[in-house]
């Protein structure tokens, strides 16, 4: 069944690798399928190959597109979360029910021996031709417990991951024994990832440990099995891991451990932990909800949207019938409803998206409800989108997604009781996907935190907005959120916590810093409160729905400090500008009250509640000296 690329390395000892005096040896491990390598490969010239001038070694399939999960990760979300699990994971299923889909993805051809020469100019390579999924057994020699397969139906895929990477890693140990030598640093690399950065320097001093880039993996657990590097030893231990398999799946058949132990990453990390004596290291080059600047992209697949996949689809679904074709026609118009969402948000053509609709209400002959909501939230057509997505829900009731799009048409409606009500019901269902982490709850943390905060609800806006930055420590509008309702309830040594790590995260979050000075001047802090002002003297923001600069603090802090010519001059320029921002409109009544410009006062407490009627904070501020 193998067949070595002659062309490329004689026979498995052919090429020798080139003598390297003075600098690290490199070897780099390129494991896989060879999808996308192509757009892959320049990138990892760059900055692996080049700098490090890696000896290559390359161990692959023949086939270039026959990806199992290839369907899976091509349809548009949320479409394969409702196919079941044995037709989304099993190829030959999914190719049955999806015909035309699977046609209008499917791609032909081998890896070209001549090409892989050209580009890597690898030492040593090896091209398998594919075995067949009912083949797979005797091919590896043991098979998957059937406990795990019912936990974790994926789990089948981690055979051919783990015995690629055996594979290639040996051709290196082949090199390192023909030329009396040990490899430095080795590097496991998927064909298809682009490579964003070199390595750091700093790694490249530290080889007795494995590093790995952690992103969307628990690294108490897991490691990624897409890149990660070392020195040779403890290289040799992780790309051991095949061997291992079988060893750990009969544990985990016997035994209680969770079953994501014994799946890809986790089977990586376990094997890895229970046969080196050594420290495996994360690393991340961003914070979790920033850009990816590593730029670890895969290049194997593209994610279809809407557009490019409903011709195909709707032609499957024509020919599937019974209780199937209703649930898969029910993906179809969720999937139409995400794609309405992300193209409203752009402020594409009203009438192409209901062109869209209609498309899929005439071929489907069933009605399009969560989409047509979302069109009619868009033209605030509130009462529309409310009965929509009423309809939506009665054959969805426990989509969180539905749930959070009428919890927004609610506050939107000035119904924030109903709001809460909707947020909450979405927050105790679980995923309606039975992803482990749900990414997006914390935007239903935040939809829960608006409307408690419509309802003058600070300590329950508080725990909403801090639940929310919990599960998105990265994302400043969480920070200022939890911040600002900190500072409503009086709490400033907490509230300035927030606020600052809301600027950190986002320096041009002028909200916060406006906030922060307030704050500093509550506990005191008057020249830190300074700085800030003079910082932002000329920075304009919009402050209670008017444009304005930071003269609310400026006037409070000069005050403060006895300088009360110069925070009348402030004051009677903040008043010039019309704004009354909730957060401060109190503290400037009262110091009008302190300059004795009591009529001044009244009227910014007047302006105050009238731009504020529901604000419980501004009418607490401020009814003692209109009434």
């Amino acid at each position: 069944m193998k067949r070595t690329l002659e062309k490329v390395t004689g026979t498995l000892g052919g090429k020798a690798a080139p003598e390297k005096k003075g600098k690290l040896r490199v070897a780099l491990c390129i494991a896989g399928q060879m999808r996308g390598y192509e757009k892959a490969a320049p990138s990892v010239l760059k900055n692996l190959i080049e700098p490090l001038d890696a000896d290559v070694f390359i161990h692959t399939w023949s086939d270039i597109g026959s990806s199992i999960n290839e369907h899976r990760r091509t349809l548009p979300v949320p479409f394969p979360e409702y196919i079941p699990g044995k037709i989304q994971h099993k190829r030959p299923q999914f190719d049955a029910m999806f015909p035309a889909y699977s046609a209008s993805i499917s791609e032909s051809g081998k890896v070209d021996c001549n090409r892989l020469e050209t580009l890597y100019n690898p030492v040593a390579a090896v091209i398998e031709d594919s075995p067949a999924p009912e083949d797979f057994d005797d091919f590896f020699g043991f098979s998957v417990p059937e406990k795990l397969l019912n936990a974790e139906i994926k789990s089948q895929w981690s055979r051919q991951l783990f015995y690629k990477i055996w594979k290639c890693n040996e051709l290196k140990k082949a090199a390192e024994l023909k030329g009396g030598f040990t490899y430095d640093l080795v590097i496991r690399l998927r064909p298809d990832l682009s490579i964003g950065n070199p390595i750091p320097e700093s790694h490249l001093n530290d080889l007795e440990k494995i590093h790995f880039r952690i992103r969307n993996i628990d690294a108490n657990f897991q490691m990624s099995d897409q890149y990660f590097y070392g020195g040779s030893p403890q290289m040799d231990i992780a790309c051991d891991t095949f061997r291992n398999i079988p060893d750990l799946w009969k544990e985990y058949d016997q035994g209680s451990r969770h079953h994501k132990y014994y799946c890809a990453e986790g089977l990586l990390c376990t094997s890895v932990k229970r046969s080196g004596n050594f420290e495996i290291a994360p690393f991340r080059t961003e914070k979790a909800s920033e850009k990816n600047t590593c730029l670890l992209l895969s290049h194997g697949q593209k994610r279809f949207s809407y557009l490019e996949a409903k011709d195909a689809l709707l032609s499957d679904i024509k020919s599937i019938s019974g209780a199937q074709k209703d649930r898969i026609t029910l993906a179809l118009g969720r999937t139409l409803a995400a794609y309405v969402v992300a193209a409203t948000a752009k402020n594409k053509d009203a009438g192409e998206l209901a062109n869209l609709v209609l498309e899929y209400e005439t071929e489907t002959g069933a009605p399009a409800d969560f989409a047509n909501s979302i069109l009619s939230f868009a033209k605030e057509d509130l009462e529309q989108a409310r009965e929509h997505a009423k309809k939506a829900l009665a054959q969805e009731p426990n989509s969180t997604a539905i749930l959070t799009h009428l919890a927004k048409v609610a506050r939107k409606q000035g119904l924030p009781d109903d709001a809460v009500k909707f947020a909450t019901r979405a927050i105790e269902l679980p995923d309606e996907y039975k992803r482990q982490n749900r990414p997006s709850k914390w935007v239903l943390f935040d939809t829960l935190g608006y409307a408690q905060e419509d309802l003058n609800n600070y300590e329950e806006a508080f725990t909403a907005y801090m639940a929310s930055f919990s599960l998105n420590p990265g994302r400043a509008a969480s920070a200022y959120r939890t911040g600002k309702m900190l500072y409503r309830l009086g709490k400033y040594d907490q509230s300035l916590w927030f606020l600052r790590q809301a600027q950190i995260l986002d320096p041009d979050h002028h909200a916060a810093a406006y906030i922060e000075a307030h704050c500093l001047c509550k506990v005191g802090m008057y020249l830190d409160a300074q700085a800030i002002t003079l910082k932002f003297a000329g920075t304009t923001l919009e402050v209670g729905g008017r444009k304005t600069k930071f003269l609310g603090p400026l006037a409070i802090l000069q005050f403060k400090r006895g300088i009360k010519a110069a925070a009348e001059k402030t004051i009677d320029a903040y008043l010039a500008t019309g704004a009354t921002h909730e957060d401060e409109v109190v503290e400037l009544t009262k110091l009008l009250v302190s300059l004795n410009r009591v009529s001044d006062a009244k009227t910014l407490a007047k302006r105050g509640l009238a731009a504020h009627p529901n604000s419980r904070f501004v009418q607490r501020g401020l009814d003692w000296l209109i009434n």
